[in-house]
């Protein structure tokens, strides 16, 4: 911002010293720029001396955050279809607006799990979803990767019944020059 704050410091030598070693600057929380400090000693003989330097303040990178549904149930034989129509979509959001590219991992310890990519999502599988299970890993643009999480399918081992948790981490690549 443009808020400005002046600071005077009388005393030895040694007490402003221990003032300016003790200097702290706090800007507000998620603000990022350049701010400029102007430092002024006047010795009240008419001496002085000036300086400034140039403080930047890096962005913080929050972290992206993952929205899962709730408990959802599928029939043996089905496949489940975890999408926004069925309220039951998973979408990473970045509360930065990243252009980073992001990697979600999802993964299951019995059946399938599937995506249709539009494009610009690149794809590993790990695990053929038998009962190793499945990994899936996307990695892409954040609308690219929501789009391929759109078409998430899963679909049960045969003859398999039980609980099952789906695990999903997402990760957020960025890099400051």
């Amino acid at each position: 911002g443009t808020d400005s704050a002046l600071i005077v410091v009388e005393g030895t030598r040694a007490a402003l010293q221990a003032a300016l070693d003790g200097l702290r600057f706090a800007p507000s929380a998620d603000w990022s720029g350049t701010v400029q400090l102007d430092l002024l000693v006047d010795d009240d003989a008419g001496g002085f001396v000036q300086g400034r330097t140039t403080i930047e303040v890096l962005p913080v990178d929050d972290t992206p955050v993952i929205a899962v549904p709730a408990l959802q149930t599928v029939a043996a034989g089905e496949t489940l279809l975890l999408s926004a129509a069925r309220g039951a979509a998973i979408v990473a959001t970045d509360i930065d607006g990243s252009l980073a590219p992001v990697t979600v991992e999802l993964s299951v310890g019995v059946g399938r799990l599937s995506v249709t990519s539009s494009g610009g999502v690149a794809l590993g599988v790990s695990g053929d979803g038998g009962r190793d299970g499945m990994r899936l890993t996307l990695y892409g643009p954040i609308d690219a990767v929501n789009g391929a999480l759109a078409t998430l399918r899963y679909q049960p081992l045969a003859g398999w019944s039980g609980e099952l948790a789906l695990t999903v981490t997402c990760l957020l690549y960025t890099s400051y020059a």
